[in-house]
């Protein structure tokens, strides 16, 4: 096989596409809410109690009377900051 016949295939980025954004780790006591679509769980609110280096310990706070007051651990990826206009 000749050098010649060695093809490579370069990828580049658009200029248009968007760079990911390192997103800050959030600290305890920090409200956030679910952010999975696909999750019944979507869009509850609660507290970070705890967190290991993937996940979040989250103090749910509900009106529904059945996940009020209880703690869940949700991957790092699915827990977003509230934002201060929502929060109960």
């Amino acid at each position: 096989m000749e050098d010649d016949d060695i093809s490579i295939d370069i990828e580049s980025l658009d200029p248009t596409d968007k760079v990911p954004l390192s997103i800050p780790e959030l600290r305890i006591g920090t409200y956030v809410y679910i952010n999975n679509k696909e999750h019944p769980m979507n869009l509850e609110q609660g507290e970070i109690i705890e967190r290991d280096h993937k996940h979040y310990r989250v103090k749910l706070i509900s009106t529904d009377p059945r996940l009020n007051g209880r703690c869940m651990w949700f991957p790092d990826h699915w827990v977003e900051p509230l934002p201060k206009e929502f929060k109960k």
